[in-house]
């Protein structure tokens, strides 16, 4: 698979000096194997980098545009996460904690292809919280969680990822993967998920911005398809028992999608439950590297029933 459309996730890892030690190692390590392992493993392009300061987050960002941001490391609730200290600032300490609310504003700067942030650190569901005012998916922990357990988090979390589950999905394997293990704190990691409110014509218009891009490897094209496939990805979960007139309208919008973006013929949603979320992780994504070869689509969108708005709550 070409590397423009792999999915990048940046590993963040912070354990300043005179913080007590993590193995940060094993868990980037765990992360790495996990996807490598996958049946989905070209999709994944993993980055990490070490003993991360402030600016060193931005700049990664700027640099690398991942889709998930992971970090690992320590935690102090309210004051923040934990990071190294850039030794220009001061001298006198080895680490500096950086706000909720600064993390915040650094992340909503690139919500546009950002949509999964993972924060293995204790006590950090308040810093999840402040992100997810901006960003769909942001995991952290509730209180203090142990190193081994932290770490069978993201093996499990992984695991599912690379398999073709969603972030929703993998956060449950994640946990469960702790408890699995006969470890502590399966309780302990917590999603946070934007309660989305989408309308027909938003929909419509999210599909029109990937496909009014010709080209397939450029980034405009790639971030539009980035920002419309949260949204594909979760229709099945939130509809348990759909109505007929949403059914009519999944339909006529995957139809617009096969006409207008593939070459292939949308399966019917009635096992919607079972089959459309595992189709749209992995046939949708499969067949993304045809884009490349398709003209500029100049089809109608389709009229959605007689669906004026339909609105997507998250389940706690």
């Amino acid at each position: 698979m070409d590397s423009s459309l792999k999915m990048t996730i940046l590993v963040l890892a912070a354990n300043p000096k005179g913080t007590s030690p993590l193995r940060l190692d094993e868990e980037v390590r765990q992360i790495e194997q996990a996807l490598l392992r996958s049946p989905y493993r070209d999709r994944f392009k993993v980055i990490s980098q070490w003993a991360v300061r402030p600016d060193e987050i931005r700049q990664a960002l700027l640099a690398l545009h991942p889709q998930i941001v992971h970090f690992c490391g320590h935690g102090a609730g309210e004051k923040g996460l934990v990071l190294v200290k850039d030794i220009a600032v001061s001298i006198s300490t080895n680490d500096c904690l950086v706000s909720g609310e600064a993390l915040a504003n650094l992340f909503k700067r690139f919500k546009q292809q950002l949509y999964c942030v993972v924060l293995n650190a204790c006590y950090s569901e308040v810093q999840a919280i402040a992100i997810n005012q901006h960003i769909d998916y942001v995991i952290g922990m509730k209180q203090k969680i142990g190193d081994t357990s932290a770490i069978k988090f993201s093996v499990g979390f992984y695991d599912a990822l690379g398999g073709g589950e969603s972030i929703e999905s993998a956060y449950e394997l994640g946990c469960n993967a702790i408890q699995l293990d006969g470890l502590a704190g399966h309780l302990i990691p917590t999603l946070e998920k934007k309660r989305l409110s989408i309308s027909d014509y938003q929909l419509l218009q999210l599909i029109k911005d990937v496909c009014k891009h010709s080209d397939v490897l450029g980034s405009e094209r790639r971030e539009a398809f980035i920002r419309l496939l949260p949204y594909l990805q979760e229709l099945p979960i939130h509809y348990k028992r759909p109505g007929q007139k949403y059914l009519q309208a999944l339909d006529q919008t995957w139809k617009w999608v096969a006409l207008n973006l593939f070459t292939f013929q949308v399966e019917p949603h009635k096992p919607i439950h079972l089959s459309l979320e595992k189709w749209i992780n992995e046939r949708l994504y499969q067949e993304m590297k045809i884009l490349s070869q398709q003209p500029k689509p100049d089809f109608p969108a389709p009229l959605l029933s007689d669906l004026d708005n339909f609105e997507i709550f998250w389940k706690p």
